[in-house]
């Protein structure tokens, strides 16, 4: 599968590269289908906030987890 690039993404991937395809997909997708690119954007902004959680070396419980 070949990743979708995108400039104001690309600087993620030194520490995950599912942040970049994540953030790189609603870029893709805003002008043709919005609300794909409101679904990318939320599994994007969820992924950014459990690997903040884990490096920070916050919890995240069970019932949080979707």
């Amino acid at each position: 599968m070949v990743q979708p690039v995108s400039a104001n993404f690309d600087f993620l991937g030194t520490r995950d590269a599912q942040l970049v395809r994540l953030g790189a997909l609603p870029e893709r997708y805003f002008k043709d289908d919005p609300n794909i690119a409101l679904i990318e954007l939320r599994q994007f902004g969820e992924v950014l906030a459990q690997l903040t959680a884990a490096t920070a070396g916050t919890a995240v419980s069970r019932s949080t987890e979707k």
